[in-house]
């Protein structure tokens, strides 16, 4: 079993409190569903987070210090689902080689005629929220959609309430939105081309990388 201790292994500390939490199931340039999920909450967090991983030589996150304890506690309870509550092939890896795409998704299942993608989040979650992990698993859902005709998307997310997690059915509608975040992040990514500035005072202020946007062009 992982212990906390050990996600010290894979950490980077950065200036500014900031670090890198090195993600080593992927190699350095792949762009990733953790990526997509923030491209969606703002593309320019998406794009500054994965040049300074790649800078480093890494994929991975860029997070705060203070943040490291709820990054290895999610770390174990997706360790502790896949070896005790997932009933299916858990930690599976999906890749797009052509287009430098990878995901990871916590568990496959065939259930009747269907597949179903299952993305555990063991953080808080509002429903607004939940806006930017259905993206990311929609994302993994566009990539088997490739090679798999029939896809249900399961979204669980913490009830702490109830002391368990909330179910949520996702599916691919439109496949197209999946597709236009990952031209315009490999765009950015591909090109150097940081996006344009979206002000939104909420998401600005409590921004990890507020410095490094106010520091960069456009």
């Amino acid at each position: 079993m992982l212990s906390l201790a050990e996600i010290d292994n894979d950490v980077v500390e950065l200036n500014n409190d900031l670090v890198i939490v090195i993600d080593r199931r992927f190699k350095k340039g792949f762009i990733t569903g953790s990526d997509i999920s923030s491209y969606a909450y703002c593309p320019r967090l998406a794009y500054l987070k994965w040049g300074i991983c790649n800078d480093y030589g890494y994929n991975g996150i860029v997070a705060t210090k203070r943040n490291l304890k709820s990054i290895a506690i999610g770390r174990v309870l997706h360790e502790i689902y896949a070896n005790y509550i997932a009933e299916g092939k858990s930690e599976f890896l999906v890749y797009d080689l052509e287009r430098g795409l990878a995901g990871h998704i916590d568990e496959i299942r065939l259930y009747s005629d269907k597949l179903l993608v299952i993305e555990l989040k063991t953080g808080h979650s509002t429903y607004h929220g939940q806006g930017f992990a259905r993206i990311q698993l929609k994302f993994y859902m566009y990539l088997l959609s490739k090679c798999v005709s029939r896809l249900q998307g399961i979204l669980l997310t913490r009830d702490d309430k109830a002391k368990g997690f909330k179910i949520w059915e996702v599916v691919l509608k439109k496949p197209s939105k999946v597709e236009e975040i990952i031209k315009s992040l490999r765009k950015s990514v591909i090109l150097d081309k940081i996006p344009e500035k979206v002000e939104d005072r909420r998401k600005c202020k409590s921004c990890i990388l507020k410095e490094e946007c106010l520091k960069s062009p456009h």
